[in-house]
């Protein structure tokens, strides 16, 4: 990615996803950043809330952390890796992700 990709303000929801993941297409999330900090939040279908923060390399690619409550009261965290793409004037974000307790899978986010 040959441009510098500011993140914050920037607002996403989730288009496909594949693994045992938490995260449907009721999921939005609002991404903040300062410097090469990313912080944000999410929630929707069955995520009552949940918190990112991590770091924006300099090519726009996003390492993180997560952790989020269901609706159910269950917790859960784990790891993530994103890979911007435009599409359509839009980002759209491939991520890989990882449970800190095991399972992983791919998301794909999309700017709204």
């Amino acid at each position: 990615m040959s441009r510098y990709i500011y993140y914050g303000g920037r607002i996403f929801r989730a288009v496909a996803t594949e693994g045992d993941g938490d995260v449907s297409r009721d999921t939005i999330f609002r991404y903040e950043q300062r410097e090469d900090v990313l912080m944000g939040s999410y929630s929707g279908g069955d995520i009552e809330f949940g918190s990112i923060v991590g770091t924006v390399h300099p090519d726009g690619r996003l390492s993180f952390l997560y952790q989020h409550i269901t609706k159910s009261g269950e917790m859960r965290s784990g790891s993530c890796e994103s890979i911007p793409v435009w599409v359509d004037g839009r980002l759209r974000l491939n991520e890989r992700w990882q449970w800190h307790d095991g399972g992983s899978g791919t998301s794909v986010i999309e700017e709204l």
